[in-house]
């Protein structure tokens, strides 16, 4: 197999980086689609703990952007920031909704609302496919992502 496009992994730096029009043998082939996920948009490796037990779990907390909306119908589209999953989770004192979409402005009637205390997560490869429309001045939000 010959391949044209340049090989991405994001989880692996390579030195020097792998150039196109690589020659893979079907082994080496098959040794990578074991141990490489395809998310749709790049390449993932399966990891494991140091004992070899594949992990199968939700990736590790990035960082937590804690949201105070400074004006009524506060919108948020956040940081160019790569991930794979968020949550996203309405204050508990809030009076107002806040409203979760991707990829498209989030309004009242436009996206999953999210009452006080309420919570929602998902995958998404960026942050910033998130938008975020919280109703009320001085509503919160708090929104965790992973690696």
């Amino acid at each position: 197999m010959e391949i044209l496009k340049k090989l991405r992994f994001d989880d692996l730096e390579v030195k020097p980086p792998f150039g196109g029009k690589l020659r893979l043998s079907e082994d080496i082939q098959q040794a990578i689609s074991l141990i490489a996920g395809w998310d749709g948009e790049s390449r993932r490796f399966v990891r494991s703990s140091p004992s070899g037990v594949v992990r199968v779990c939700d990736g590790r907390a990035k960082a937590v952007l804690n949201i105070t909306a400074d004006q009524a119908a506060y919108t948020l589209t956040p940081d160019d920031i790569t991930t794979s999953e968020i949550m996203i989770k309405a204050h508990p004192d809030n009076v107002g909704q806040v409203v979760v979409n991707i990829g498209v402005a989030a309004s009242l009637t436009a996206g999953f609302p999210l009452d006080a205390g309420e919570s929602i997560e998902f995958s998404v490869n960026n942050l910033n496919a998130l938008r975020l429309y919280v109703e009320l001045t001085t509503e919160k939000a708090a929104i965790l992502y992973t690696e």
